[in-house]
């Protein structure tokens, strides 16, 4: 069943036929269940925004499962995922003799906001 791309009705067919199962899919390939959903909803909007890109030569179902192993392999590489931490790292108490030495966080706070954003992100 075709549907125009853009068109609600398109996206809510994609959702109701494709939405259980890409989940499932993104769930297995990420192990993560809220990375799962984001995946999820992001190749149901990649394919409804590209549908008009569909030419037909597979099954709908087929041209729908590779853009979620796509999504998930970006996901994947992503300098978010690939940098995350453990959360057990962050519960490790410091050493009560060690001074907490607040200098670092005095020069990040201190750079202009762009740079101080980039430096926020790519360690937090």
């Amino acid at each position: 069943m075709a549907h125009q791309a853009g068109s609600a009705a398109g996206l809510e067919r994609l959702m109701e036929e494709y939405g259980t199962g890409l989940l499932r899919l993104c769930a297995l390939q990420l192990g993560d269940a809220a990375l799962a959903e984001d995946a999820a909803q992001e190749t149901l909007l990649r394919a409804w925004r590209r549908y008009g890109t569909f030419r037909g030569e597979a099954a709908e179902r087929t041209w729908i499962t590779a853009i979620a192993l796509n999504v998930c392999r970006d996901l994947l590489r992503s300098p978010w995922h690939t940098h995350r931490m453990e959360l057990s790292a962050l519960a490790e108490p410091a050493a009560e003799d060690a001074p907490w030495d607040d200098t670092p966080l005095r020069a990040v706070l201190s750079l202009p906001r762009k740079y101080r954003e980039v430096v926020l992100l790519r360690y937090y």
